[in-house]
């Protein structure tokens, strides 16, 4: 049973994983505004495995070492190609799936082939794929292994000192992507020159590492104590601490039913598999972040050049936040989550406002006049649909934009559900976050001071970056609307028109001529009796079974009343029309 020290640790783990991901993104948005869409793709696949909670880890170690029959042996299944197959320079991953099958990535197409696990040689031996002719880069073999459930990974890289150039280079350039390494080193000659060089390198890319002494079944009796301490103080030289633990076990050649039926103490195993399950439940998620974001410090340290000029800045703040994850700040996940407060609506909305008198309605007021509803309302819809359109979009994908909704307590309820209705379940989930995080944590402040006001959390219409934007837009179009209706031409237009509903009628009034005001009193009275005419109609003829008969205006009568009346719901600004 976990405790409460343990809760609120994998809180932590939790909060920390999310502000990774967040920073990913901002990384990955600022490498393609400047054209790094490789370094851009490299910071994705960081993402992935953030969202997949997969963590990597290499087995390494000289030609003919037992590597895959050492992965064989701990998942216990003869799944991996051993003994003296010659192997291929194709990475070979070995993770949890639901059925066994291979997954093959080509170096020249981004499509997968699914192939069964039987054919797993075809595509990694030098026998089957002889110089790599099928120009295969990494082979997935997914099984149904309860001890890949947990999100681990093992790679099966190919041997380091091989005849083969290509091997030594495939591993080497791996290293950098798995999170952790597991060595395998011989008893017949432990840690050769070539591994101590190759585990210094090792250890500039990944902190931890585990350490097998394999073939131990082929040393005599009177030598496995020397050899065990021999193999822990050249360790110990290396790495300069003796904090780490070395496994001597005996992974023969062995044919799955030996693999399958033997307890977890065959040949030592079992300590090796208690150990590793261990760290994936106590230590591997911690180790993937550091892991993760070391990563990322490296993909922000290599952009540069002048494609890369103005996001550099950006880059630079992004790998001194890394950094502190790196340093276990405990403050780095709040400096990321929590979002700052305040702000007015204007600078929320400053980026989706349509430059002023350049809106189709504005510039042809006729055609905008032959709507059937409110010519203002339908203005504001139209002005309210464009800047939903826009910033549901920033909102799932621009962390500054999340910053700043959630700082100024999002928009009014009104405004609010209109930009959910809009917006997709992934885009929201994007987006609120921060500003859910940013309420608990001004609750749990109210909780500590007894402020029993809530009213402040969210936005109203004095901060509604939506209503600011609409006021603005009816402001200008009320005006352009008054000197048309001033003109001859216009005041015709108007006549004909179904005109404005009471609400933008009231405010037109304000900014016209009276004797223009008293014409448009008189054409809305007009308007206002043939709805009245119109829905009597309607009513009539269907009562007498004379639908055929209802005509166009007759049949929109009740809905084109209620919007002259009330004015379009969908253009309402929440506390200036009360």
């Amino acid at each position: 049973m976990r405790g409460p020290t343990d809760e609120f640790a994998l809180r932590e783990l939790s909060r920390r994983k999310q502000a990774l991901a967040l920073l990913l993104q901002e990384i990955s948005a600022s490498l393609r505004r400047t054209g790094g869409e490789s370094l851009a793709a490299r910071s994705d696949e960081l993402l992935v495995k953030l969202a997949e909670n997969r963590f990597t880890l290499a087995v390494v170690g000289q030609l003919k070492r037992g590597k895959s029959t050492l992965i064989n042996a701990l998942v216990r299944r003869m799944l991996l190609p051993t003994g003296i197959v010659p192997l291929t320079s194709t990475i070979t991953a070995l993770r949890y799936g639901t059925s066994d099958r291979l997954l093959i990535k080509h170096t020249d197409s981004h499509l997968m082939e699914q192939a069964p696990v039987t054919a797993l040689s075809d595509y990694v031996t030098e026998r089957g794929n002889s110089g790599n002719r099928r120009q295969v880069e990494t082979v997935w073999v997914e099984a149904p292994s309860t001890f890949l459930r947990r999100g681990l990974e093992f790679v099966d890289t190919p041997g380091i000192g091989s005849t083969i150039e290509a091997n030594t280079r495939r591993t080497l350039d791996f290293i950098p992507r798995c999170d952790a390494v597991l060595l395998v080193t011989s008893a017949e000659a432990p840690l050769s020159a070539l591994e101590i060089d190759f585990l210094r390198l090792i250890r500039q890319h990944v902190r931890k590492c585990f350490f097998v002494l394999n073939k131990m079944d082929l040393a005599e009796e009177a030598e496995v104590d020397e050899v065990i301490k021999h193999t822990e103080a050249t360790l110990t030289d290396v790495l300069g601490t003796d904090a780490f633990q070395l496994f001597p076990v005996s992974c023969r050649t062995v044919v799955e039913p030996n693999v399958c039926g033997n307890s977890d103490e065959y040949g030592g195993l079992g300590v090796v598999r208690r150990a590793l399950s261990h760290f994936l439940v106590e230590e591997c998620t911690a180790t993937l972040l550091a892991s993760v974001a070391r990563k990322a410090r490296q993909i922000c340290s290599t952009a540069g050049g002048p494609a890369q000029a103005e996001e550099a800045e950006s880059l630079a703040r992004f790998s001194a936040q890394l950094a502190r994850m790196d340093l276990n700040d405990s403050t780095f996940a709040d400096s990321i989550l929590q979002p700052p407060v305040g702000g007015t609506a204007e600078q929320l909305s400053l980026n989706f406002r349509p430059p002023a008198g350049k809106s189709k309605d504005t510039d042809d007021l006729r055609a905008a006049l032959r709507t059937r509803g409110c010519v203002v309302c339908d203005h504001l819809v139209k002005v309210a649909f464009d800047f939903f359109c826009r910033f549901q979009f920033e909102l799932s994908i621009d962390a500054g934009v999340q910053r700043d909704f959630a700082a100024r307590g999002g928009f009014c309820p009104l405004h609010a559900w209109q930009l959910a209705s809009g917006a997709s379940p992934r885009g929201l989930s994007s987006g609120l976050p921060l500003f859910a995080q940013r309420i608990a944590v001004e609750l749990v402040k109210r909780a500590a001071s007894g402020e029993p006001s809530l009213t402040e959390l969210v936005a109203d219409s004095t901060r509604c970056a939506v209503c600011s934007l609409l006021r603005d837009a009816e402001s200008f179009f009320l005006q352009k609307l008054a000197e048309y209706s001033a003109t001859d031409s216009g005041a015709a237009a108007v006549g004909e028109s179904q005109g404005p509903c009471l609400i933008h009628l009231e405010r037109l009034l304000n900014l016209v001529p009276e004797a223009v005001g008293q014409q448009l009193l008189r054409d809305s009275a007009r308007r206002f009796d043939e709805l009245a005419e119109d829905m009597r109609a309607y009513v009539l003829k269907r009562d007498t079974l004379r639908r055929p008969l209802i005509n166009g205006d007759e049949e929109d009568a009740c809905q084109r009343v209620l919007t002259h009346l009330f004015g379009d719901r969908r253009a309402r600004v929440s506390v200036s029309d009360t």
